[in-house]
This record gives structure tokens, sequence and C-alpha cells, in this order.
């Protein structure tokens, strides 16, 4: 859908299927069953006895393939917050996200998405709610027309998630960085990708499970109706990102980012 979107999509569509469960609440109180094949395309016979690498032209064709008109346009964001117990303010661990996922599927009619035994994200329509390696609390919109309707989706979001995590003794903290807590107190989340990741980050760089860890951000998707317009929304957003960054300095006259 948008800038950030279509790069992800890249790597996704590399990723090997998955097998999950969702179950469902019905009107009358009933649950569902369904499995639910997550794949981002169905693999085609070329692409699978393809050995040429990829090409830039190939590169540049994925991203054109995603112009719109702007009538088609829409804009998207995901946020994420870090999770901390109000009695200790230790980082959540599983059993509390657990149960506020499943206080927000019952109370609002989300459906729960499953590895294996433990719920790992809720999707209602094009919104879902997911899980990052330490826990991150992400919330993903729908894609929606206007800045207005973005709003709306945000409060009516934080109006669900405030309304159980206050009973669970939970609280969320809006914030780029993990403010107190190291890696070796922030547990890992029962996602099998997870544990590649974990494995992995060390042999490419020394701060990759940092970011897995200690760091949430908000995103946004935007379309695009050509090259030039692709460019010209990106370089916007590269120089608003360090004006946005500084803005908790500036109102709060103290530097929040801490690093280990």
């Amino acid at each position: 859908m948008a800038l950030i979107s279509q790069t992800a999509s890249l790597y996704y569509a590399a990723r090997k299927t998955q097998i999950l469960h969702v179950e469902g609440n019905l009107e009358e109180g009933q649950k569902r069953w369904r499995s639910v094949i997550v794949n981002a395309r169905p693999p085609s016979e070329a692409a699978a006895v393809s050995t040429d690498p990829l090409t830039k032209e190939d590169l540049i064709g994925y991203f054109a393939s995603g112009c719109k008109p702007k009538e088609n346009w829409r804009i998207g964001i995901e946020h994420e917050r870090f999770g901390f117990d109000l009695k200790t303010l230790r980082p959540m661990k599983y059993e509390q996200i657990a149960e506020l996922l499943n206080g927000i599927a019952e109370r609002f009619g989300w459906d729960k998405i499953f590895e294996g035994d433990n719920v790992i994200a809720l999707k209602q329509g094009n919104q879902s709610i997911a899980l990052e390696p330490g826990g991150q609390f992400e919330h993903s919109g729908a894609p929606l027309e206007t800045l207005h309707q973005i709003h709306a989706e945000v409060d009516s979001h934080l109006y669900q998630v405030q309304s159980v995590l206050k009973e669970i003794g939970i609280g969320l903290l809006d914030i780029g960085y993990q403010p107190k807590w190291e890696i070796k107190d922030i547990p890992l989340m029962p996602k099998e990708r997870y544990q590649v990741f974990l494995n992995y980050m060390p042999k490419v760089g020394s701060r990759g499970i940092d970011s897995m860890f200690r760091t949430c951000s908000v995103q946004v998707n935007l379309d695009f109706s050509s090259e030039t317009d692709m460019i010209r929304k990106l370089r916007a957003s590269l120089a608003l990102q360090p004006v946005r960054i500084m803005m908790p300095c500036f109102w709060c006259k103290i530097c929040l980012f801490r690093c280990p």
C-alpha cells in the first residue's frame, strides 16, 4: 500500500508459510474455529524454479506496481507501545499480554490469531493488534481516507485497550526507547520467527537485539501516484523525522533516550 508496506512485502513474500488458527466470536457468544494459511502471495511455478538474481529493473517494477491514482490514495498508521506492570514497573510477561489480548477480543469482538497454543495477535476487519519480540504492543490501522478517520480509529483503539488494562494492572508507555530495563530483563514473545531473529541478529551487527527488544516506533503508510510523488513524500518524511524526535526534549526538558 505504501512506501513502508511495499518494502516490507519484499521480505514477507520470502517467508515460509505458517499455519495459524483464528478464533472468532459469534453474536450468540458461541465460538467458531478456522485455520488460516498466512502467505504474502501464492508461489508461482516461475518463482519456484528461477535462480536468476533480482535486478534493478525488478525492484523498480515492484515499486511501480504500487502506483495509484489520487482518488484511491489511503493513509495507514502503525504505532507501538511498551507495556509494563504497574506494581513492579517491569516489562509485561507473555501471560499478562495474553490476558490483555483475550480481554480485548472477548469484549470488543476481535478475532484471535494463534501460533500453537499461544494467542499472538488480534484481527478485526483491516485492523490488527500484534506483538513485537519484546512484547511491544502494536496496533496496525486500516487504510483510511483522512486524518480525521485516523484520529477516530486511534481513539477507539485506545479506549478498548485502556478499558482492559486498568482491570489487570498494566500500563502502556508511549516512548521510542526502553528507559529502564536491559535486554536480559525483557521476555521473548512465543513466536518462532523471533527466536530466529534472536539467533541471527548478533551475526550482522551489535544493535539488532536492542532494536528488537527495546524500541518502539510510529509508522505512516502513504500511497503514491508516481516515482516523483513517492520521492517527494519520502524526502518530506525524512526531513520531518528529526524535528519530531526532538519534540519530547523541548516539551519535557529532559532527554528520554538512554544508550545501553
